[in-house]
């Protein structure tokens, strides 16, 4: 396993930004990519693009990636006034995408009460952009949007640390499973970090979006 966690923005680069303006997106992505680093460490070839509020361009950040011979995983928060996460890629059928459905599918099972942004007309979950993080690296990429800051509701969960360390468990639980390892060894910093609802998988998510289709057709 390769990887380059790139947390998203930094520097003079705020992203996204609260209605009042306390949290933004680079300082929330900072810190969640920090953990995936710290989760990752153990298993494999594991790389930061910053470790601090630094300004990177988005060529930059390929170039590292691609300088080092490594995976790309993008931590990013969303702004539009909107609900939930998602995960990108680069159009076509890559091996991308079967990372990007292991890392949605532990976002369901961590969240089963989130909704899950999902794009499923070429058969998996993830939504396809041009992204230069994701077409300019020459292995695979995705980048993760964990919510949105500019709402109420979405800035209350985003700055809340235990949903920061379950969001890390679950990217970096995703990204073990799509480089073939098994991730029971993580365990949460805190156990009381993590509820115990029922399991929601990826398989139910699908299901449920076929049957409101059918509702709506």
């Amino acid at each position: 396993m390769r990887v380059l966690v790139d947390a998203g923005h930094g520097g003079r680069d705020s992203g996204a930004v609260s209605g009042d303006g306390s949290l933004l997106e680079k300082h929330v992505v900072l810190k969640i990519a920090r953990r995936v680093d710290q989760l990752l460490v153990p298993h494999g070839a594991v790389e930061m693009s910053r470790d601090d509020d630094t300004f990177l361009t988005l060529s930059e950040r390929a170039s590292m990636a691609n300088a080092q011979n490594l995976d790309l995983l993008s931590i990013h928060c969303n702004a539009g006034g909107g609900h939930g996460f998602e995960v990108f890629t680069s159009p076509g059928q890559t091996r991308s995408d079967s990372w990007a459905t292991s890392v949605l599918q532990e976002l369901v099972e961590e969240f089963p009460e989130r909704r899950m942004r999902a794009d499923f007309r070429d058969g998996d979950p993830d939504k396809e952009e041009r992204f230069t993080v994701l077409t300019r690296t020459k292995r695979a990429a995705i980048l993760v949007e964990c919510g949105f800051v500019d709402t109420k509701e979405g800035e209350a969960f985003l700055r809340d640390p235990k949903n920061q360390e379950r969001l890390a468990m679950a990217i970096a639980k995703g990204t073990l499973r799509a480089n073939g390892k098994t991730p029971r060894e993580i365990k949460p910093k805190d156990p009381a970090a993590k509820p115990s609802p029922a399991a929601l998988t990826l398989e139910d998510r699908v299901k449920a979006l076929e049957e409101w289709r059918e509702e709506i057709s």
